[in-house]
């Protein structure tokens, strides 16, 4: 088509900038390279050189932003006016003196003059030839500009997506008893967890699952309570992924938030418990997972009134 121009490249990244550009893409390695020409490739990074035609310069920027995110721009230009006009002026004396040598050949008599005049024109003819393809190229350069690119791919990573509905787990546990007034009892034990990936769901592809959490825990740290030296909690609630950080795909580190509610007991009294909880999910496969949790929960009913408590646990849970 008129206008276009062809470009070899290997590069499934650069297919987009031969749009970019206004070029398309060869098929054939046989043909001359013209606009795109890449360079250099490592892993998922290439570097390429596209050649530009100088009155489509900010357009290619505006259509390469459209392509990708453009982290860096530089530009950097030079002035060849005066280059060109040297080489112009040293092609036409060139060009001058091919003529007047021709002109002494057709009166040279003697093979020796003949001779000298030959060498004579082949030196000016091969410095004529350098000198026109010298003059090719500063025409070029100031017809087109020289884009240097170089083009990431986002690292992926492979989602992975629990393929079981139920999830039970063992847990280690511990919980801080805050109460105003009094010094905070630590408590540390021990527990069940059973997770549901699919109750209750209504959204699956943010809802990690709905958790039923018991732990039995024995004060500890020197601490001690006047009444009960154990504490137990049972609680439900719902954990869920973040959709800004990965949505709970990756393998590793997937963090989550949660609510949870049900009863505590403490110092021989059960309080009501709400509260919310944030955990991170270490490792994740299909069948299994590792994570750490910790949350702050309000408690009342307690014939010495309200109080709060910290529960946290790691987790080891495989499907089942």
């Amino acid at each position: 088509m008129p206008g276009e121009r062809a470009a070899t490249t290997s590069s499934p990244l650069a297919t987009p900038l031969c749009s970019a550009a206004g070029v398309r893409p060869k098929s054939t390695q046989n043909e001359p390279p013209s606009d795109i020409v890449v360079a250099r490739r490592r892993g998922s990074q290439d570097q390429l050189n596209v050649r530009i035609p100088s009155a489509r310069f900010e357009q290619f920027f505006d259509a390469l932003g459209t392509v990708g995110t453009i982290r860096q721009r530089e530009v950097k230009m030079s002035d060849v006016t005066l280059e060109v006009h040297d080489a112009d002026v040293v092609l036409r004396n060139l060009e001058a003196t091919l003529k007047r040598y021709e002109a002494i050949l057709q009166q040279a008599k003697e093979v020796k003059d003949v001779l000298a005049v030959e060498v004579e024109l082949a030196r000016v003819r091969t410095s004529i030839d350098k000198m026109r393809v010298h003059l090719a190229l500063l025409r070029d350069r100031v017809s087109r500009a020289t884009v240097a690119i170089v083009l990431f791919v986002p690292r992926s990573f492979d989602s992975v997506e629990f393929d079981q509905n139920f999830f039970p787990a063992l847990r280690a546990t511990t919980l801080v008893d805050l109460r105003e007034g009094t010094d905070a009892n630590a408590y540390i034990g021990g527990g069940l967890s059973f997770q549901f990936t699919n109750l209750f769901s209504s959204a699956p592809g943010l809802t990690r699952g709905t958790v039923f959490d018991f732990e039995l825990d024995r004060s500890c740290c020197g601490s001690q309570p006047e009444e009960s030296k154990y504490a137990f909690a049972f609680l439900v609630g719902g954990d869920y992924y973040s959709a800004l950080l990965g949505a709970g795909r990756r393998r590793w580190f997937n963090p989550f938030i949660g609510w949870r509610t049900g009863v505590t007991g403490v110092e021989r009294h059960v309080d009501f418990a709400a509260g919310v909880s944030v955990g991170l999910e270490i490792l994740k496969t299909k069948g299994t997972a590792i994570d750490l949790r910790s949350g702050a929960i309000g408690l009342v009913g307690n014939p010495k009134g309200p109080h709060a408590a910290v529960l946290s646990s790691f987790n080891l849970s495989a499907a089942f």
